[in-house]
């Protein structure tokens, strides 16, 4: 979907993917981080969700 390598940043400058060891959310894991939130139990389709509600910004 975002067609970055990790470490990279999207063309449109939007979204950065970096390598975290922890987000205190292993419990509810996979996890992604957006802006300031946690989000837990992520999958493929909330993934694409998380990221269309980024394009909306």
């Amino acid at each position: 979907r975002l067609a970055v390598e990790i470490g990279a940043t999207t063309s449109d400058g939007k979204v950065t993917l970096e390598p975290v060891y922890c987000l205190g959310n292993c419990a509810c894991g996979p996890s992604v981080q957006v802006d300031d939130k946690v989000h837990g139990r992520v999958t493929p389709e909330r993934f694409d969700a998380l990221m269309a509600g980024l394009e909306t910004k």
